[in-house]
């Protein structure tokens, strides 16, 4: 199962464009979409294919349960989806929101994606077309040693977290 998540603030009209192709490209696939608010709209006059469901809104706990039951998630680079995708070392391509397409008033997404790029091996795309050529490529031959990269990633990252945390408290 692929899981793409726009978050809870906006509709993601290229994210649901990635959905709505992705689906449709891997038609064994099942394909979950949280669209946020309003985000539904984009699809009611498409020829949606029976392995996408598409939701505005998802609570928390079934959002977490999606994604640590996908085998790839698609993410806006939310911190909100960022920092539990990391917690629990899953995959995910991370696509953000930039501002050229009046998607985010300015492209602080882009600098998160460019950021876990750097720290976490984070693989990021700000292009429809390639993310879906990415995503398909992936699917059909998962690598081992990208997952034990996000991995050891992830284990640092959380020893970092906790050293900052026990550093704020004493």
């Amino acid at each position: 199962m692929i899981f793409l998540t726009a978050g809870g603030q906006l509709p993601f009209d290229r994210l649901a464009e990635v959905a709505l192709e992705g689906a449709r490209s891997l038609p064994e696939e099942p394909v979950i979409y949280q669209a946020g608010p309003g985000g539904t709209a984009w699809f009611e006059h498409r020829d949606v294919p029976a392995n996408l469901a598409v939701e505005e809104f998802m609570e928390v706990g079934r959002h977490r349960k999606l994604m640590v039951e996908a085998r790839w998630v698609v993410s806006h680079a939310g911190m909100g989806s960022l920092l539990p995708l990391l917690e629990q070392a899953r995959p995910v391509l991370v696509f953000p929101r930039l501002k050229r397409y009046r998607e985010h008033r300015n492209d602080h997404q882009l600098d998160t994606a460019i950021a876990m790029r750097e720290r976490f091996g984070l693989a990021f795309y700000t292009e429809s077309q390639a993310l879906i050529s990415q995503l398909a490529q992936t699917l059909s031959a998962t690598d081992d040693s990208k997952l034990e990269l996000i991995e050891r990633r992830r284990e640092e990252f959380g020893h970092r977290l906790q050293g900052m945390l026990e550093s704020r408290v004493r």
